[in-house]
Protein backbone atom coordinates (compact mmCIF):
# COMPACT_ATOMS: atom_id res chain seq x y z
CA UNK A 1 0.00 0.00 0.00
CA UNK A 2 1.43 3.48 -1.25
CA UNK A 3 -1.64 5.86 -0.51
CA UNK A 4 0.28 8.22 1.74
CA UNK A 5 0.93 11.46 1.42
CA UNK A 6 4.96 12.17 0.09
CA UNK A 7 6.50 13.98 2.96
CA UNK A 8 8.94 16.93 2.39
CA UNK A 9 11.93 15.12 1.92
CA UNK A 10 10.75 12.48 -0.90
CA UNK A 11 9.44 15.18 -2.74
CA UNK A 12 12.33 17.06 -2.70
CA UNK A 13 14.47 14.09 -3.72
CA UNK A 14 11.73 13.71 -6.83
CA UNK A 15 12.62 17.26 -7.78
CA UNK A 16 16.20 16.74 -7.54
CA UNK A 17 15.81 13.69 -10.17
CA UNK A 18 13.33 15.33 -12.20
CA UNK A 19 14.54 18.80 -12.98
CA UNK A 20 18.16 16.88 -13.78
CA UNK A 21 16.40 15.03 -16.57
CA UNK A 22 14.66 17.55 -17.61
CA UNK A 23 17.76 20.46 -17.75
CA UNK A 24 19.56 17.59 -19.51
CA UNK A 25 17.05 17.01 -22.08
CA UNK A 26 16.24 20.87 -23.03
CA UNK A 27 20.10 20.99 -23.31
CA UNK A 28 20.02 18.21 -25.67
CA UNK A 29 20.77 15.20 -24.32
CA UNK A 30 19.10 12.07 -23.64
CA UNK A 31 19.23 10.82 -19.70
CA UNK A 32 18.50 7.79 -18.26
CA UNK A 33 15.27 7.79 -16.84
CA UNK A 34 15.36 4.27 -15.07
CA UNK A 35 19.07 5.45 -13.54
CA UNK A 36 16.90 8.62 -11.97
CA UNK A 37 14.17 6.65 -10.50
CA UNK A 38 16.45 4.09 -8.60
CA UNK A 39 18.21 7.01 -7.02
CA UNK A 40 14.82 8.53 -6.08
CA UNK A 41 14.13 5.06 -4.50
CA UNK A 42 17.04 4.51 -2.82
CA UNK A 43 15.84 7.52 -0.26
CA UNK A 44 11.62 7.37 -0.55
CA UNK A 45 11.64 3.57 -0.49
CA UNK A 46 8.70 3.51 -3.00
CA UNK A 47 8.22 1.43 -5.97
CA UNK A 48 9.41 2.06 -9.52
CA UNK A 49 6.05 2.33 -10.42
CA UNK A 50 5.07 5.10 -7.65
CA UNK A 51 7.89 7.15 -8.55
CA UNK A 52 7.13 7.03 -12.35
CA UNK A 53 3.81 8.50 -11.29
CA UNK A 54 4.89 11.24 -8.55
CA UNK A 55 7.33 12.40 -11.64
CA UNK A 56 4.35 12.28 -14.18
CA UNK A 57 2.42 14.60 -11.50
CA UNK A 58 5.45 16.90 -11.41
CA UNK A 59 4.96 16.76 -15.36
CA UNK A 60 1.40 17.77 -14.76
CA UNK A 61 2.09 20.87 -12.08
CA UNK A 62 4.93 22.47 -15.02
CA UNK A 63 2.44 21.69 -17.70
CA UNK A 64 -0.44 24.21 -15.74
CA UNK A 65 2.31 26.30 -15.05
CA UNK A 66 2.81 26.45 -19.00
CA UNK A 67 6.57 25.51 -18.23
CA UNK A 68 8.22 22.25 -20.28
CA UNK A 69 7.90 18.95 -19.01
CA UNK A 70 10.08 15.93 -19.47
CA UNK A 71 9.52 14.07 -22.69
CA UNK A 72 7.89 10.71 -21.46
CA UNK A 73 6.23 11.40 -18.58
CA UNK A 74 2.59 12.00 -19.22
CA UNK A 75 1.08 14.73 -16.92
CA UNK A 76 -1.09 12.78 -14.45
CA UNK A 77 -3.73 14.96 -12.41
CA UNK A 78 -4.82 15.01 -9.11
CA UNK A 79 -1.49 15.88 -7.69
CA UNK A 80 -0.60 17.10 -3.86
CA UNK A 81 -1.07 21.24 -2.99
CA UNK A 82 2.46 20.10 -1.34
CA UNK A 83 3.96 18.90 -4.58
CA UNK A 84 2.68 22.02 -6.58
CA UNK A 85 3.73 24.18 -3.77
CA UNK A 86 7.23 22.60 -3.71
CA UNK A 87 7.78 22.74 -7.56
CA UNK A 88 7.16 26.82 -7.52
CA UNK A 89 9.78 27.22 -4.69
CA UNK A 90 11.96 24.88 -6.76
CA UNK A 91 11.89 26.92 -9.85
CA UNK A 92 12.27 30.03 -7.87
CA UNK A 93 14.95 28.81 -6.09
CA UNK A 94 17.26 27.55 -9.61
CA UNK A 95 16.93 30.09 -12.26
CA UNK A 96 19.21 27.69 -14.61
CA UNK A 97 15.70 25.42 -15.32
CA UNK A 98 14.07 28.44 -16.93
CA UNK A 99 17.43 29.56 -18.41
CA UNK A 100 17.16 25.50 -20.18
CA UNK A 101 13.63 26.43 -21.38
CA UNK A 102 14.80 30.18 -22.80
CA UNK A 103 17.00 28.65 -24.34
CA UNK A 104 14.67 26.02 -26.32
CA UNK A 105 12.07 28.28 -26.56
CA UNK A 106 15.00 30.50 -29.00
CA UNK A 107 16.05 27.75 -30.66
CA UNK A 108 16.35 28.30 -34.76
CA UNK A 109 13.79 26.76 -36.90
CA UNK A 110 15.14 23.60 -38.65
CA UNK A 111 14.18 23.26 -42.44
CA UNK A 112 12.27 20.38 -43.11
CA UNK A 113 11.63 19.20 -45.88
CA UNK A 114 8.08 18.69 -47.02
CA UNK A 115 8.79 16.01 -49.45
CA UNK A 116 10.17 14.21 -46.55
CA UNK A 117 7.63 14.72 -44.12
CA UNK A 118 5.68 12.17 -42.41
CA UNK A 119 2.59 12.38 -40.96
CA UNK A 120 1.40 10.48 -37.63
CA UNK A 121 -1.92 10.93 -37.45
CA UNK A 122 -3.53 10.47 -33.75
CA UNK A 123 -6.43 10.80 -31.75
CA UNK A 124 -7.08 14.00 -29.84
CA UNK A 125 -5.67 13.25 -26.15
CA UNK A 126 -8.30 13.97 -23.38
CA UNK A 127 -6.86 16.69 -21.37
CA UNK A 128 -9.03 17.92 -18.41
CA UNK A 129 -8.71 21.67 -16.76
CA UNK A 130 -7.13 22.12 -13.53
CA UNK A 131 -9.90 20.87 -11.06
CA UNK A 132 -10.07 24.20 -9.18
CA UNK A 133 -9.46 27.79 -9.50
CA UNK A 134 -7.46 27.07 -6.28
CA UNK A 135 -5.28 24.67 -8.34
CA UNK A 136 -3.42 27.58 -10.43
CA UNK A 137 -0.29 28.29 -9.16
CA UNK A 138 0.98 31.94 -8.84
CA UNK A 139 4.44 33.06 -8.75
CA UNK A 140 6.05 36.42 -8.56
CA UNK A 141 7.97 36.32 -11.71
CA UNK A 142 6.51 33.51 -14.89
CA UNK A 143 7.06 32.92 -18.34
CA UNK A 144 4.29 31.41 -20.42
CA UNK A 145 6.12 29.27 -22.83
CA UNK A 146 2.91 28.46 -24.49
CA UNK A 147 2.61 32.36 -25.06
CA UNK A 148 6.56 32.75 -26.38
CA UNK A 149 6.16 29.77 -28.68
CA UNK A 150 3.03 30.93 -30.41
CA UNK A 151 4.34 34.09 -30.70
CA UNK A 152 7.19 32.52 -32.98
CA UNK A 153 5.75 33.58 -36.43
CA UNK A 154 8.15 30.92 -38.64
CA UNK A 155 6.83 28.20 -36.65
CA UNK A 156 3.79 28.80 -36.87
CA UNK A 157 4.17 29.77 -40.70
CA UNK A 158 5.76 26.30 -41.27
CA UNK A 159 3.17 24.66 -39.71
CA UNK A 160 0.61 26.06 -42.22
CA UNK A 161 2.32 25.21 -45.08
CA UNK A 162 2.83 21.85 -43.69
CA UNK A 163 -0.59 21.39 -43.03
CA UNK A 164 -1.09 23.28 -46.75
CA UNK A 165 1.02 20.82 -48.42
CA UNK A 166 -0.76 17.15 -46.45
CA UNK A 167 -4.58 19.05 -47.89
CA UNK A 168 -3.31 18.92 -51.53
CA UNK A 169 -1.64 15.38 -51.28
CA UNK A 170 -5.14 14.62 -49.22
CA UNK A 171 -7.01 15.62 -52.46
CA UNK A 172 -4.67 14.46 -54.79
CA UNK A 173 -4.94 10.96 -53.64
CA UNK A 174 -8.68 11.10 -53.50
CA UNK A 175 -8.30 11.85 -57.50
CA UNK A 176 -9.73 15.22 -56.81
CA UNK A 177 -6.96 16.96 -58.55
CA UNK A 178 -8.78 19.76 -59.56
CA UNK A 179 -9.74 20.67 -56.06
CA UNK A 180 -5.87 20.44 -55.14
CA UNK A 181 -5.70 23.20 -57.56
CA UNK A 182 -7.79 25.28 -55.29
CA UNK A 183 -6.19 24.59 -51.90
CA UNK A 184 -5.50 28.39 -50.35
CA UNK A 185 -3.67 29.69 -48.00
CA UNK A 186 -5.44 32.62 -47.03
CA UNK A 187 -3.34 33.29 -43.81
CA UNK A 188 -0.50 33.87 -46.25
CA UNK A 189 -2.18 35.58 -49.43
CA UNK A 190 -5.25 37.45 -47.46
CA UNK A 191 -3.69 38.11 -44.14
CA UNK A 192 -4.99 36.80 -40.79
CA UNK A 193 -8.50 37.79 -39.44
CA UNK A 194 -10.40 35.39 -40.77
CA UNK A 195 -10.51 32.96 -38.37
CA UNK A 196 -8.26 29.89 -40.36
CA UNK A 197 -5.28 29.69 -41.74
CA UNK A 198 -6.30 27.26 -44.65
CA UNK A 199 -9.15 26.92 -47.27
CA UNK A 200 -9.41 23.38 -48.44
CA UNK A 201 -12.37 20.87 -49.79
CA UNK A 202 -13.66 17.62 -48.68
CA UNK A 203 -13.59 14.86 -51.40
CA UNK A 204 -17.20 15.66 -52.29
CA UNK A 205 -16.16 19.38 -52.86
CA UNK A 206 -17.42 20.71 -49.17
CA UNK A 207 -15.07 23.72 -48.16
CA UNK A 208 -12.93 22.76 -44.88
CA UNK A 209 -11.71 25.90 -43.03
CA UNK A 210 -8.87 24.75 -41.31
CA UNK A 211 -7.17 26.75 -38.61
CA UNK A 212 -3.21 25.64 -38.02
CA UNK A 213 -1.78 25.38 -34.14
CA UNK A 214 1.82 24.17 -34.43
CA UNK A 215 4.40 23.43 -31.68
CA UNK A 216 7.49 21.64 -31.24
CA UNK A 217 6.72 19.91 -28.12
CA UNK A 218 4.16 16.95 -27.58
CA UNK A 219 0.30 16.04 -28.16
CA UNK A 220 -0.24 17.47 -24.96
CA UNK A 221 1.14 20.93 -25.00
CA UNK A 222 -1.67 23.65 -25.08
CA UNK A 223 -2.65 25.85 -27.81
CA UNK A 224 -3.58 29.16 -27.96
CA UNK A 225 -6.69 30.21 -29.64
CA UNK A 226 -8.37 33.54 -30.01
CA UNK A 227 -11.88 34.75 -29.77
CA UNK A 228 -12.04 35.53 -33.22
CA UNK A 229 -11.39 31.69 -33.91
CA UNK A 230 -13.64 30.45 -31.53
CA UNK A 231 -16.52 32.32 -33.10
CA UNK A 232 -15.90 31.69 -36.38
CA UNK A 233 -15.81 27.73 -35.82
CA UNK A 234 -19.21 28.35 -33.87
CA UNK A 235 -20.61 29.94 -37.20
CA UNK A 236 -18.93 27.59 -39.39
CA UNK A 237 -18.95 23.81 -37.41
CA UNK A 238 -19.87 22.01 -40.04
CA UNK A 239 -16.83 22.95 -42.33
CA UNK A 240 -14.11 24.19 -39.58
CA UNK A 241 -11.73 21.98 -38.09
CA UNK A 242 -7.94 22.52 -36.14
CA UNK A 243 -5.27 20.88 -37.13
CA UNK A 244 -2.66 20.58 -34.49
CA UNK A 245 0.72 19.93 -35.53
CA UNK A 246 2.91 18.67 -32.75
CA UNK A 247 6.72 17.29 -32.40
CA UNK A 248 7.65 19.74 -35.54
CA UNK A 249 10.96 18.98 -35.71
CA UNK A 250 14.32 20.93 -33.86
CA UNK A 251 15.99 19.67 -36.52
CA UNK A 252 15.18 18.37 -39.95
CA UNK A 253 16.85 14.69 -39.38
CA UNK A 254 14.63 14.34 -36.53
CA UNK A 255 11.59 15.30 -38.22
CA UNK A 256 12.71 12.73 -41.18
CA UNK A 257 12.87 10.09 -38.45
CA UNK A 258 9.76 10.66 -36.24
CA UNK A 259 7.31 12.45 -38.74
CA UNK A 260 4.98 15.34 -37.81
CA UNK A 261 2.21 14.54 -35.29
CA UNK A 262 -1.26 15.70 -36.20
CA UNK A 263 -4.52 15.34 -34.71
CA UNK A 264 -7.66 17.16 -35.65
CA UNK A 265 -10.68 18.63 -33.90
CA UNK A 266 -13.44 18.68 -36.76
CA UNK A 267 -16.44 21.31 -35.34
CA UNK A 268 -16.85 24.42 -32.94
CA UNK A 269 -14.01 24.86 -30.51
CA UNK A 270 -16.81 25.38 -27.95
CA UNK A 271 -17.41 21.67 -28.20
CA UNK A 272 -13.61 20.21 -28.73
CA UNK A 273 -12.26 21.92 -26.33
CA UNK A 274 -11.86 22.90 -22.65
CA UNK A 275 -11.07 27.11 -22.98
CA UNK A 276 -10.25 29.08 -20.02
CA UNK A 277 -9.79 32.27 -20.47
CA UNK A 278 -5.93 33.89 -20.01
CA UNK A 279 -6.02 36.91 -21.11
CA UNK A 280 -8.55 40.14 -21.03
CA UNK A 281 -8.93 43.39 -23.00
CA UNK A 282 -10.07 46.23 -20.34
CA UNK A 283 -11.29 49.67 -20.59
CA UNK A 284 -12.67 52.11 -17.55
CA UNK A 285 -16.11 51.83 -16.72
Amino acid sequence: MERRDWDQEEISATLDAYFRLLKAELAGSHPKKSAENARVRETVRRSKGAVEYKFQNVSAVLRDLHLFWVEGYKPAKNYQGALRDAVVGYLESDSTVEQFMVERVKEPLADVAMADIHWNLTDPPAIPLSPSPDARVRRAVKRDYVVLEGQRRDLGLAGEEAALRYEVERLERAGQHRLARKVRHVSRLDGDGLGYDILSFTPAGDEKFIEVKTTRQGVEWPFLVTRNEVEFSAEVTDHFSLYRVFDFGRTAKSAKRQGLGLYVLPGSLELTCNLRPEVFQGLPR
